[in-house]
């Protein structure tokens, strides 16, 4: 029902807002009543977009560059290392880890669709693990440490601010962390998070910062290297407790 509720207020808004635009454009004075400021979406609405099976998956812009820029960090890893991608999408990323022999990857992805469809595209990601489901939902109970590395590309600015204490759990999860994302703005499936502002509450500090780079230019997304230090051991089981309290609380409200 809500799936039904929220396809039909999108609908409606794509064939009113032509007719709503012409009106403004008309009568300028009227654009502060018929056209709302900028506000994300509530989390319920943000996840019934993200796992909507009639969305497109299509590959992200600058998958390829993307992919080098994370894949710099791979000679740094063991065998053994675990990595984390949040928001595995498609699998470009995981499937580049896995060719260049860090095969030990565990990928997270909001929507079914596409892990099945990451399946078919990379056969050598046939048996690699993929949490399905919200990300601050499916790693709470990770413990600490479960990562050497995690990796987000173009994923982390949509987290809602109720889901907020993912960083936290991020944090505590990996000591290295590497976002790439684009200029931070406010719209309805994104926020303006300043994510070394985020991190840095959980004791992660930023070790390097530089654009990422399409056939030798840069381009306006960021590439953010963060780690933190064995100092921080107080820091990351505080940001596990918040992160639980907030899970917890978040729940509360879903199923009130």
């Amino acid at each position: 029902m809500q799936r039904i509720l929220w396809r039909t207020s999108e609908v409606l808004k794509r064939r009113v807002r032509p007719h709503r635009d012409a009106v403004v454009a008309r009568y300028p004075q009227t654009s502060r009543l018929l056209i709302r400021r900028p506000a994300m979406q509530s989390l319920r609405w943000q996840r019934l977009f993200w796992t909507d099976p009639d969305r497109p998956v299509a590959p992200l812009p600058y998958t390829e560059a993307s992919v080098a820029a994370v894949l710099r960090h791979a000679g740094e890893l063991g065998p053994a290392d675990r990595v984390l991608e949040v928001g595995s999408g498609l699998g470009s990323t995981l499937a580049a880890l896995v060719d260049h022999g860090v095969t030990n990857v565990t990928g997270v992805e909001i929507n079914p669709l596409a892990v099945e469809r990451m399946r078919e595209l990379h056969p050598q990601l046939r048996d690699v693990e993929v949490l399905v489901g919200p990300a601050e939902d499916v790693l709470a109970a990770y413990e600490n440490d479960s990562f050497a590395l995690i990796v987000a590309v173009r994923t982390l600015r949509h987290t809602h601010p109720d889901s907020a204490h993912l960083f936290g759990t991020l944090a505590r999860l990996a000591p290295k962390i590497v976002t790439i994302d684009e200029p931070a703005y406010l719209g309805r499936h994104a926020f303006p998070w300043d994510f070394a502002a985020e991190f840095s509450q959980y004791g992660m500090q930023v070790t390097r910062r530089r654009p990422l780079l399409v056939d030798g230019r840069a381009t306006t997304s960021t590439v953010l290297t963060m780690g933190r230090h064995a100092s921080n051991r107080r820091l990351i089981r505080s940001a596990r407790a918040v992160a639980y309290a907030a899970a917890s609380l978040g729940e509360l409200r879903r199923s009130g």
